[in-house]
C-alpha cells in the first residue's frame, strides 16, 4: 500500500513539474531572416507594418563608394521579399535615416540627418504618404552648427515633431526639437540645455496629444555621470515635467513609450567602466515621472548589452530589442512581465558576423518583426530583418484587462464644416466639463463648455462664424483627464 502511494505521488509531482513551464511565455521560433543591400553600407533603422500586411523599412545606404550616403526606404511583403526600394536625398550630400514611424493620417515619417552646403549637419524630416511613394522632405538647423535628428512622431494636426541634438562646439551639445506644419514648414523650435552634454534620442506621443522625450544628460562641473532624462511636453511644445535619473555608472535612454496606465517606460543601457560592462536597462515611471523601478540585464563583466527599442504588450509586459555580446555581437530580444522580470530572451546571429537590432514590432498574429543590421566586415553592412513567430502559452496571471475609459470625446460632425458643427461626448462620472478650441499655434479661440455635467451622453452645436478657415483642435477636460480631436473650418 505504501509503495503504491509513493509511486502515485512521484507521478503527480513529475506531472506538475512538466506542466508548469507551459504556463509561461516561451521564446518564439525564428520564421525567416532576410538580408538586403550591396557591397557597401546598408542598414535598417526602423520598420512599420503596412495596410496590406507587408513592411516598410527605412535606414541608410551607400551603394557606391564614390557617392555619399542616402536615406534608404524599401518595402517587403509578409514573407520578407523585397517589392521596391527608393533612395532619398540630395545627390552630392550625405543623408542618414535614423527612425521610421507611422503617422496619424496613415502615412509615415523618417527622422534623420543631412549634410548642408556648409559642411555641417541638419535634422532631416521626410514625410511619406500611406504607400510611401510621395511626400516631402525638409532640413532644420543652423548653417554652421551640427544638428542631428534621431526620432520623430506624427501630430494631431498632421505635422511632425522631431528630436535630436545640436552641437554648440566640440565640448558641449543641447537638446534640439522641431515641430512642423502639415506642409513641412517649421512651426517652432525648442532648445534645452541642462548640462555639458544633452541629447534627445527618442520621442512618443502621449494620450493628451503631447510628447514624452528621453535621452541623456551629462550635467558637467564636478558631476561627470551621464543620466537618463524624461521630459513631458504639451502639444505646443511647452515643458510640463522633467526628471533626471542617475545611478552608479552612466545611463543612456534610447527608447520611450507611454504605458496603458499613463506611466512611461524607457529602454537604454547602463555603462560601468570599472570593470568594463554594459547592461541593457529598463526604467519604469508613473504618470508624474516618479521612478517605479529600474532593472538591468546582462551577462556579467566584460560584456555588452544594450536596448534600442521597447514596446508595451497587451498583458502589460514589455518586448525589447537591442544587442548582446560575449564573444560576438548578436541581435537580442528580451521579453519581460509588467514588473520587468525576464520571461525569455533570444539571441539571433551568426558566429562569424555581427548583428544589431534597432526596432521591434509586435504583430497581430502574436509574433514579432525585428529590423537592424548585419556587419559582414569593416566595409560591408546589410540590412537584416527577422520574423519571429508567436510566443508559447502565457500564464493568465500575467494579463490584466484594460480599464474602461472614463470618458469619450467624439469626432465633430460634419467635418470639415463652414459654419456650424455638432460635438458630442460621454462621461461615466459627473464633474466639471471644460471644452476649449485652439488654433495650431496654441492660442485659445473659444470656450465652448465650462460647467458641471451629469454622467451620460451630451451633445452641443458650435457656430464658427467669423473664424478663419483652417485646422483647429478642440480639447475636453474632466476630472483631471483630457482628450483632444481635430476639426477643419472651411
Amino acid at each position: 500500500m505504501t509503495r503504491s502511494i509513493t509511486i502515485r505521488l512521484l507521478f503527480l509531482t513529475t506531472s506538475i513539474l512538466v506542466t508548469i513551464p507551459s504556463l509561461f511565455p516561451q521564446a518564439p521560433d525564428t520564421l525567416w531572416t532576410r538580408t538586403f543591400g550591396g557591397p557597401g553600407y546598408d542598414v535598417a533603422r526602423g520598420i512599420a507594418l503596412m495596410e496590406d500586411g507587408g513592411f516598410l523599412v527605412a535606414g541608410t545606404t551607400k551603394w557606391d563608394a564614390d557617392k555619399p550616403n542616402s536615406v534608404w526606404v524599401f518595402k517587403v511583403d509578409a514573407d520578407g521579399n523585397m517589392l521596391w526600394e527608393r533612395n532619398i536625398g540630395r545627390q552630392f550630400f550625405g543623408q542618414w535615416g535614423n527612425s521610421l514611424k507611422p503617422t496619424l493620417d496613415g502615412g509615415f515619417v523618417v527622422a534623420g540627418t543631412a549634410m548642408n552646403d556648409h559642411g555641417y549637419s541638419d535634422v532631416y524630416i521626410i514625410k511619406l504618404d500611406h504607400e510611401a511613394r510621395s511626400g516631402w522632405g525638409y532640413t532644420f538647423g543652423n548653417d554652421f552648427e551640427n544638428t542631428m535628428g534621431y526620432d520623430a512622431v506624427g501630430t494631431l494636426d498632421s505635422g511632425i515633431f522631431a528630436v535630436g541634438r545640436q552641437t554648440i562646439n566640440k565640448a558641449s551639445s543641447t537638446v534640439y526639437q522641431v515641430k512642423t506644419f502639415d506642409t513641412g514648414i517649421r512651426m517652432f523650435t525648442n532648445i534645452f540645455d541642462w548640462g555639458l552634454h544633452c541629447e534627445a534620442t527618442a520621442v512618443s506621443r502621449t494620450f493628451d496629444e503631447g510628447y514624452i522625450v528621453t535621452g541623456s544628460v551629462r550635467p558637467g562641473g564636478m558631476d561627470l555621470t551621464v543620466g537618463i532624462f524624461l521630459q513631458k511636453l504639451n502639444m505646443f511644445g511647452l515643458e510640463e515635467g522633467f526628471t533626471l535619473s542617475t545611478w552608479s555608472g552612466d545611463q543612456y535612454g534610447n527608447s520611450v513609450q507611454q504605458t496603458a496606465d499613463s506611466g512611461y517606460i524607457v529602454a537604454g543601457y547602463l555603462w560601468d567602466i570599472s570593470p568594463y560592462n554594459k547592461d541593457l536597462l529598463l526604467v519604469r515611471y508613473d504618470s508624474w515621472g516618479n521612478e517605479l523601478w529600474m532593472k538591468n540585464y546582462g551577462h556579467g563583466r566584460y560584456t555588452v548589452n544594450e536596448a534600442a527599442y521597447v514596446e508595451e504588450l497587451p498583458d502589460g509586459g514589455f518586448i525589447v530589442c537591442g544587442v548582446t555580446a560575449k564573444r560576438s555581437f548578436d541581435m537580442w530580444v528580451l521579453r519581460t512581465d509588467s514588473q520587468g522580470d525576464t520571461l525569455w530572451t533570444k539571441a539571433i546571429g551568426d558566429t562569424y558576423k555581427e548583428e544589431y537590432a534597432c526596432q521591434i514590432l509586435a504583430l497581430p498574429d502574436g509574433g514579432y518583426i525585428v529590423a537592424g543590421e548585419r556587419k559582414i566586415d569593416s566595409r560591408n553592412y546589410d540590412a537584416y530583418i527577422v520574423r519571429l513567430g508567436p510566443e508559447g502559452p502565457i500564464s493568465s496571471a500575467g494579463s490584466a484587462p484594460a480599464p474602461p475609459p472614463d470618458f469619450a470625446l467624439y469626432q465633430n460632425f460634419p467635418n470639415p464644416f463652414s459654419s456650424e458643427t455638432t460635438i458630442s461626448y460621454q462621461i461615466n462620472e459627473p464633474g466639471v466639463v471644460n471644452v476649449m478650441v485652439y488654433n495650431v499655434l496654441g492660442q485659445v479661440v473659444g470656450t465652448l463648455v465650462n460647467e458641471w455635467r451629469d454622467a451620460g451622453y451630451h451633445t452641443f452645436q458650435w457656430n464658427a462664424g467669423g473664424i478663419t478657415g483652417g485646422v483647429y483642435l478642440y480639447c475636453m477636460r474632466v476630472n483631471g483627464r483630457q482628450k483632444i480631436r481635430r476639426m477643419i473650418v472651411q
